[in-house]
């Protein structure tokens, strides 16, 4: 299944289904179990934009790294936090 984020920025997303498994008692879902690199910082551009800024703010001596930094704290493009996955997922659905 494809999903298109931000209409003119170009970011495309393919979103897989891997496998299916047995409900666990007391989870809640939907929940993310696991993932690959950090979401990108709102308002960062196109993918290009965000390679330009995944570059710079992990390389405290580049000239836009302050910059960067000021502006959306420290990132790290690797980290993965399916916690904060799970409650972005979850954003604007009922609560059931």
């Amino acid at each position: 299944m494809g999903h298109e984020y931000d209409i003119g920025d170009g970011w495309q997303h393919d979103v897989v289904l891997e496998k299916v498994t047995e409900s666990e008692p007391g989870a809640k879902y939907p929940r993310c179990i696991d993932g690959e690199g950090a979401c990108p910082p709102e308002d960062v551009g196109s993918v290009y934009g965000f390679a330009d800024y995944a570059e710079a703010i992990t390389n405290p001596n580049h000239s836009e790294y302050g910059e960067n930094l000021e502006w959306n704290g420290p990132f790290d493009p690797a980290q993965f936090d399916a916690a904060r996955a799970t409650r972005r997922i979850k954003k604007g659905l009922p609560t059931w």
